[in-house]
């Protein structure tokens, strides 16, 4: 969308002799091209502080290192080359004249933004599309950025300064229109599920629901209701647990708020994961040292929460 200047820029350029033909001459704050006629042999375009005679630096490039001459001067054939702006600056004033330093009809105009301020809707279409952020004022290699989307996920990357490579920072995958996973440096955020828990250490095969629910490398494990049997063994494990609540090595003992040996509750009961995902309880520190008799496991409504380190 072209502002209001340059949409009547264009008009007022229009009503100049017919030899002029359409280039391109200023991509304001590098976000977008205005259309332009082209100027004729001698013509220069003038740039200052909105309101002043001071002039205000324009450049070459989009990362504002060459600045143009002052006045830009239309070349040989009548073109003006890109002409970029800094967002940082005040407002510009253009004044546009031809060889003989004359104004053309409606110049100078002031007002003139140096970063598009309006409402934008931008739409990138193909099989991967993609967005990229330079931030040129930032240290070495933390100034590019990468944001696409492809088969259904959404990434942002941190780049080198080479774009050569880089790091996927934030990963948003959808499932239709809802979220199905938010992962930031590849740790998923306020994901949530259930496994079917299967409870040894008591006779015949006890099973029930855990709930789990992971967020970053913290995953809370919620037994909804009681996990018991009767005990015929003084160990205790359980199994079944997510390969994504899998701890990159052996947990180191993790506190069992409420757990039942021999029908009672009692304290001081612990439990480590293995990097297989296999829960061991055991009192204290160590695994088993529970009785071979009476019933055995966990009470409903406990939460246990570790981490994956």
């Amino acid at each position: 969308m072209l502002t209001a200047f340059l949409k009547w820029f264009v008009r007022v350029l229009l009503r100049k002799p017919s030899r002029r033909r359409e280039t391109n001459w200023c991509r304001m704050s590098n976000i977008y091209t205005a259309p332009f006629q082209r100027g004729a042999i001698g013509d220069k375009l003038y740039f200052y502080i909105t309101g002043t005679s001071t002039p205000q630096n324009t450049y070459a490039d989009a990362e504002l290192n060459t600045a143009h001459d002052h006045p830009v001067e239309a070349d040989a054939n009548g073109d003006f080359p890109v002409i970029y702006f800094d967002p940082e600056l005040p407002d510009y004033r253009v004044d546009y004249k031809d060889i003989n330093g004359v104004s053309y009809p409606g110049f100078p105009v002031d007002d003139i933004p140096p970063a598009q301020r309006q409402s934008q809707t931008y739409l990138l279409k193909g099989d991967a599309p993609e967005l990229l952020l330079h931030e040129t004022d930032a240290s070495a290699n933390e100034g590019k950025w990468r944001i696409r989307a492809s088969g259904g996920v959404l990434l942002i990357s941190s780049r080198n300064d080479a774009d050569s490579s880089g790091e996927d920072i934030l990963r948003i995958v959808r499932n239709g229109t809802s979220l199905d996973t938010f992962e930031i440096n590849g740790d998923p955020i306020g994901q949530e599920d259930s496994f079917t828990a299967t409870l040894t250490g008591v006779s015949g095969t006890v099973t029930g629901t855990v709930d789990w629910f992971r967020s970053g490398k913290q995953v809370t494990l919620y037994f909804p209701s009681a996990l018991y049997g009767v005990s015929d063994d003084t160990d205790c494990t359980i199994e079944g647990l997510p390969p994504a609540l899998w701890p990159p090595s052996k947990s180191s003992s993790i506190a069992v708020p409420a757990f039942a040996d021999n029908g009672a509750i009692v304290s001081n009961v612990s439990m480590t994961i293995a990097t297989d995902g296999t829960i061991e309880i055991g009192k204290g520190l160590v695994g088993g040292g529970f009785t071979a008799s009476g019933g055995k496991g966990f009470i409903g409504n406990v939460p246990i929460t570790y981490l994956l380190i």
